[in-house]
């Protein structure tokens, strides 16, 4: 059971070249999920566009007028919900509903490539505490991601936090947000390689090399710095444009989580706050002892 993902940021909307490639990249992801397929991406206007069909990439003609300069992409095998059929179930999940302190910007797309859990959706909202919107478990993360933001932490933050609350899981993800920076991460159980295009200013992404390969060759392009996405790194790239440049930042000092959360400066009475230090009092109590996440491991 498998999904597919690409993601990438450029330095400018897309060439032919990098359409054409990315088209490619889509296409041969299909072997990866065959039930839908989905993009989202920044227009011109600055704002989110997601786009999902319930289709194979093969039929997906959607990413034709996509011209961005940040992509992120899914075809999906469903592993989650009885109606795969509903677009409303497929990838990315577009999470942009934030009431508070007006920070409009958190707005983000998430797709990923795993298994979050196997309960129905009326037990994971149980014991996760969230409400979602459709009946992929994939929603659990990005519920997860929003709750840390909202309780004002960074993304990477954020990220690493809601993976480490829904272990033991399998994940590979790429998310992008509203502000134009793409977020790349795994887990140790699902593939997900980042790579360059000679000659292309930007970083590309795909699930596996041999989908990478194929893309390459049809599209008549050489590939360098094929790098398999380090485990619990969260890996931040965006535009440096005075310099036109794609910078990486490789967030992973998460040493003692939960210890470093209960004594920062929350807001305690903030209903998110209790919810995620009530999370991390059963995570940590279950998972410390036998899990690296909680150990210094990840200097």
């Amino acid at each position: 059971m498998s999904c597919g993902i690409i993601a990438y940021l450029t330095d400018s909307c897309r060439t032919e070249k990098v359409m054409e490639f990315t088209n490619n990249l889509l296409y041969y992801s299909k072997i990866r999920g065959l039930h839908s397929t989905g993009i989202s991406y920044i227009d011109c206007n600055g704002e989110i566009i997601t786009e999902k069909k319930s289709c194979p990439a093969t039929y997906f003609k959607e990413i034709d007028h996509a011209r961005s300069d940040i992509l992120i992409a899914h075809t999906r095998y469903s592993t989650s919900g009885w109606n795969w059929e509903d677009p409303k179930n497929a990838q990315p999940l577009q999470i942009d509903d934030f009431h508070y302190k007006e920070q409009e910007n958190l707005s983000f797309s998430l797709c990923i490539n795993g298994v979050i859990s196997m309960l129905e959706k009326e037990e994971w909202e149980k014991e996760y505490k969230i409400k979602t919107k459709t009946e992929n478990d994939s929603e659990i993360l990005a519920k997860l991601i929003q709750e840390h933001l909202i309780s004002e932490y960074d993304m990477s933050s954020s990220i690493f936090g809601a993976i480490s609350m829904v272990e033991p899981c399998s994940v590979a993800g790429a998310l992008l947000t509203k502000d134009k920076r793409l977020f790349l991460f795994r887990n140790t159980k699902r593939p997900l390689y980042t790579f360059n295009i000679v000659g292309v200013n930007g970083i590309f992404a795909a699930s596996t090399k041999d989908i990478i390969k194929r893309a390459s060759i049809d599209s008549n392009l050489s590939i360098s710095k094929l790098e398999k996405v380090e485990p619990y790194v969260i890996n931040e790239y965006f535009l440096e444009k005075d310099k036109n440049t794609i910078v990486r930042k490789r967030n992973n000092k998460y040493t003692h989580w939960f210890e470093n959360t209960i004594n920062s400066d929350w807001d305690i009475d903030n209903i998110y706050s209790k919810r995620l230090i009530e999370h991390w009092s059963m995570k940590t109590k279950k998972t410390k002892e036998n899990r690296g996440v909680f150990k210094n491991d990840f200097s």
